[in-house]
């Protein structure tokens, strides 16, 4: 089965698992499953700005960026 014109996440997948299918470690038949979540739609800009604010913040805090004072 082929996939006709993938999406970027659908392209992802295909190309995270490409290497494991070809090294045997996944079969070919095997079936396989992908979950995704992207992004947000349909809040405005104010809700855009808070969730960009919102994720700057958790990625700071990923890479422990705040500072002690």
């Amino acid at each position: 089965m082929r996939v006709s014109v993938p999406g970027c996440h659908a392209t992802g997948f295909i190309l995270a698992i490409q290497p494991l299918v070809a090294e045997g470690v996944i079969l070919k038949d095997d079936a396989m499953t992908c979950y995704s979540l992207t992004g947000y739609s349909g809040g405005g800009k104010r809700k855009s700005d808070l969730f960009t604010t919102l994720c700057a913040l958790l990625l700071m805090k990923c890479f422990n960026v705040f500072f002690s004072f």
